[in-house]
């Protein structure tokens, strides 16, 4: 049997997009004509592309923002991060922020959270802050009339 508290050893980042790049349950393949197009619908994929730098399973380090399925009434965004330590316990995997302020309070605690963690994806959490806050503001204008 297995040691008591042996630690478990994860297969490298390359390898696990190896075994997960061409077949998952979140690929989306999309062709128009000759164009063939893969997308990716897995949490913490923030341009939705089926690539390694953006992928949220083979990466060790995630950042994720999306909206929340509370009641539909309040405007909150949720960034999410996963935690490297902890890859094997989904239950305390990851650190959740919520965001509640006006946009430009949310972009900055974007930057502030991607850039220490993910520097090269401050830019696409940005853009996907400000799309689902766009997105939110819309819906809640829709909800007052």
């Amino acid at each position: 049997g297995a040691q008591r508290g042996a630690r478990v050893v994860m297969a490298s980042e390359d390898v696990i997009w190896a075994c997960v790049k061409n077949n998952n349950s979140f690929l989306v393949k999309r062709s128009q004509g000759s164009n063939k197009v893969q997308f990716s619908a897995e949490p913490g994929n923030l341009y939705n592309l089926n690539t390694f730098k953006y992928s949220g399973l083979a990466n060790a380090k995630t950042l994720d923002v999306s909206a929340d399925a509370g009641d539909g009434k309040a405007r909150t965004l949720v960034l999410t991060k996963s935690k490297p330590k902890a890859a094997g316990k989904p239950k305390t995997g990851k650190a959740t922020i919520v965001l509640k302020k006006d946009a430009r309070r949310m972009i900055k605690c974007v930057e502030k959270e991607a850039s220490g963690f993910r520097s090269d994806l401050v830019l696409a959490a940005k853009a996907r802050m400000a799309i689902l806050a766009k997105g939110l503001r819309i819906k809640q204008k829709a909800l007052k009339q």
